[in-house]
């Protein structure tokens, strides 16, 4: 989903942030690729609110896959913590895959991996199989 968009300065520029967002027997799975900065924070921020009205809507869980991302500054930070407190109050989940340092240590530093569910691997059927149906993952909860 990277496209050309105009950053902060007016400068066009290519975006560094991919976006797959499809729906899973464990819930809507957002696959996030690249960085997650001030510049990219807008294209994150559409696609979790989409993901929360549907997982709303279907009553049941958003899957934030974050091991493709290679930077995560505050924005990042923000809009994690804006989805998880607009799904609890719904009622919904949110969870968060993680495994890389990058990922883990600004969530640990923010203190946002005790209030959010972050797992090294995708609940069960949050992995999509090659045909694009929805198919099992291994561990997760």
């Amino acid at each position: 989903m990277s496209r050309d968009q105009e950053n902060p300065s007016g400068q066009r520029s290519w975006s560094l942030l991919r976006i797959e967002q499809r729906a899973t027997t464990a819930g809507v799975l957002l696959d996030v690729r690249g960085e997650i900065d001030l510049c990219t924070g807008d294209q994150l921020g559409d696609a979790l609110r989409k993901a929360v009205s549907q997982a709303v809507a279907s009553a049941t869980r958003i899957v934030v896959d974050l091991r493709g991302v290679t930077f995560m500054g505050a924005v990042g930070l923000g809009l994690l913590a804006r989805a998880n407190e607009d799904c609890g109050r719904a009622g919904v989940g949110v969870t968060v895959v993680a495994d890389q340092r990058c990922v883990l240590r600004v969530l640990r530093i923010a203190g946002l991996d005790r209030v959010l569910t972050v797992v090294p691997v995708p609940p069960t059927g949050a992995v999509p199989t090659r045909n694009g149906t929805s198919g099992l993952s291994h561990g997760g909860r």
